[in-house]
């Protein structure tokens, strides 16, 4: 056999070297095959591996005959371009110990589920639905059936399913075999006595998060900067929505969005920064003001968990109610023909009327200047020490053409004083009549709504 000059044997020493590339690369595909959930919108992920472990993380036998100094080169080469990933290796000595840096990235276009059944393509191990290792042991478990409906100790949970490393992911775990298989597993975790118990058990049927959707509207809504011209596009988008809908029941919801993928992402909202995408989401969803009868409720994490915003009747509505009432507002003429008001109060006015009872602190509307612009929709050049004087010219304008009787009210708050406006309105002749016949019931010991009296009255005035 031919050696070289210093008594190894070259193709011995070859072969060693390709089992430990592979084993390398089925080690950094593990990053990916062992994660249990993934951020659909994040572009990378990374694992640190210090040095003195690398034969651990490798899952080297005890007395192997490689130095860690060769391991480590060994998971420097294993950068690779894979067809829906990369794969980028570093050696970082900023540690108290040196480490080795492995950076996995999506390519353009891909998704991490794309990665993940890639990664798992390249294995030998039997997984249909794709799930980590630590899920697929407790699938494995639990479809014998003899971990149902019983209260287990949290470790001997784990010890029976034989789980890798720490218990404290089981929960993610079950989270991910819920949303990737068809068992519709269900669970509940309880303490007692600081000790954790876990109960499972399965449904005949999926419990549903939403009855109809989910729609996913290609809208590109921009979230990163609230606007009234945005909050006003997907509000119209949803009464569109609400009247073209044939619904069933009253019980039934909308699923505006539920997103699981980077191309969803793209087509119902402009980019924006993937660090504080969560928080953009919620605040323009907050920001949004809807009518009384429906609300809006949602659900965003960074988990790997999809992005539910859901669309729901209130208490005491039904769906009819609601698409009259929302015929009826529709049809209402516009307050700027109604009342000759000019453009910036109408605006102002419209705003008021459209307030929820909750919005009210005793009859003061929210601080004007935190909602001229994203929620009213008014657009000024006076400087803002002005705002209140701007603020008291549209209430003069409103009280001199409306039924309505506003007040500017000063308020002090931690950065500074703000503007409310107390709303009322004017006592008309009717109201005063309703008034004395409600005192004239009284006198006779009986309590009359005014609702009961108004109407009594517009019978007495309809023509015989």
């Amino acid at each position: 056999m031919k050696q070289s000059t210093d008594g190894t044997d070259p193709a011995g020493e070859a072969t060693i070297q390709a089992k430990l590339g592979l084993l390398v690369e089925q080690s950094i595909l593990d990053v990916i095959r062992q994660r249990p959930m993934f951020d659909f919108y994040a572009d990378t992920i990374e694992k640190d591996v210090a040095q003195k472990k690398v034969a651990q993380w490798l899952s080297l036998p005890k007395g192997h005959a490689y130095q860690n100094r060769s391991l480590g080169a060994a998971i420097r080469r294993g950068a690779k371009s894979y067809k829906t990933f990369k794969v980028e290796t570093a050696y970082n000595e900023a540690y108290r110990w040196s480490a080795i840096e492995i950076k996995i990235s999506l390519k353009e276009g891909c998704e991490w589920q794309e990665a993940v059944e890639e990664a798992w393509t390249m294995s030998s191990q039997s997984n249909p639905y794709r799930l980590s290792y630590n899920s697929l042991k407790i699938f494995n478990k639990i479809s014998s059936g003899n971990l149902y409906e019983r209260k287990i100790p949290w470790n001997g949970f784990g010890q029976r399913c034989y789980l890798r490393g720490s218990y404290d992911e089981i929960e993610i775990s079950l989270t991910e075999i819920q949303l990737k298989t068809d068992i519709n597993l269900q669970y509940k975790i309880e303490s007692e006595r600081g000790e954790r118990w876990i109960t499972l058990w399965t449904e005949k049927q999926k419990p549903a998060l939403y009855d109809i959707g989910p729609l996913n509207p290609p809208l590109e809504l921009a979230t990163h900067q609230v606007t009234a011209e945005e909050l006003g596009r997907f509000r119209a988008w949803l009464y569109k929505i609400i009247q073209e809908t044939r619904f069933t029941t009253d019980k039934e919801s909308i699923g505006l969005f539920d997103v699981r993928s980077r191309k969803t992402v793209s087509q119902c909202f402009r980019i924006w920064d993937a660090s504080s995408k969560r928080y953009e989401l919620s605040k323009f969803f907050d920001a949004v003001r809807i009518l009384d009868g429906i609300e809006l409720s949602y659900k965003l994490s960074d988990d790997g968990v999809p992005w539910i915003v859901i669309c729901r009747l209130q208490d005491g509505w039904t769906w009819s109610k609601f698409k009259n009432h929302l015929a009826q507002v529709a049809n209402e003429m516009p307050l700027e023909k109604k009342y000759g008001l000019s453009p910036e109060s109408a605006l102002l006015l419209k705003w008021i009327q459209q307030l929820r009872p909750d919005e009210l602190l005793r009859g003061l509307t929210p601080p004007i200047e935190e909602c001229l612009k994203r929620d009213i929709g008014l657009k000024t050049d006076w400087p803002s020490d002005n705002l209140p004087a701007y603020i008291e010219l549209l209430i003069e304008e409103i009280n001199e053409k409306t039924e309505y009787d506003l007040r500017s009210q000063f308020w002090s708050t931690y950065n500074g004083v703000k503007t409310r406006i107390r709303v009322k309105k004017k006592h008309l002749e009717i109201d005063n009549l309703i008034r004395m016949v409600q005192l004239y019931g009284l006198s006779q010991n009986r309590s009359l709504s005014a609702e009961l009296v108004h109407q009594n009255i517009d019978n007495l005035c309809k023509p015989s």
